[in-house]
């Protein structure tokens, strides 16, 4: 998936270099990363939430959804076979249908990541998800000042506050696929910040 590897003149890529880590970039397939939320859903859309939540799903999209779980799961482990990844310092992100693929991905597969950053996508509930098992990592949460899911995101960052999570949070001033290269540079430091920790 190289939409976002090669925006803003390869923002990513050069950051990753900067930071000496390995960029890894799968494309999921037609699904989600294995989750049904998007917008309208996310966090505090109780009503929006459980709609999607208890929707039925044809065996299609289903076989999609497995697919594109697995698609990264599958793309993780070959660059861990063939390449000198630290496995204690691995970390996932993603922005819009990949932030609620990092909110599903890095739950469910907890023990790979040493770190999250979901941005501009807080297509996370606290039933049907198993928040629980990130409640000791590092999370990172971004979100832009003029995207739609600027309110779930700041319910969502309050929730996992006052539930102890180790949580940091930023907002930058900027719509949904404009906020991703003003903070892309934050989210490469902060997983910096807890190599080694």
């Amino acid at each position: 998936e190289s939409s976002y590897l090669d925006q803003d003149d390869t923002l990513m890529v050069r950051l990753a270099n900067k930071h000496n880590m390995i960029l890894v970039s799968p494309l999921g397939g037609h699904g989600a990363y294995g989750t049904n939320l998007r917008l309208p859903a996310g966090f505090g859309k109780d009503a929006e939430n459980e709609k999607m939540i208890s929707a039925p799903i044809t065996p299609e999209r289903a076989q999609e959804q497995r697919l594109s779980e697995k698609d990264v799961i599958n793309v993780i482990e070959i660059v861990l076979k063939n390449y000198p990844v630290d496995r204690t310092n691995m970390f996932l992100m993603g922005h819009s249908m990949g932030s609620g693929g990092t909110w599903y991905i890095g739950a469910k597969y907890n023990t790979y990541w040493k770190a999250i950053a979901p941005m501009s996508g807080p297509f996370v509930t606290e039933r049907g998800y198993s928040l629980n098992v990130l409640k000791e990592k590092p999370i990172y949460i971004s979100e832009g000042t003029q995207a739609v899911s600027l309110d779930a995101s700041r319910k969502l960052y309050g929730w996992l506050q006052s539930q102890g999570y180790k949580v940091s949070y930023k907002e930058v001033e900027a719509d949904h696929p404009g906020m991703v290269p003003l903070v892309l540079p934050d989210v490469f430091d902060f997983f910096d910040s807890v190599i080694g920790k």
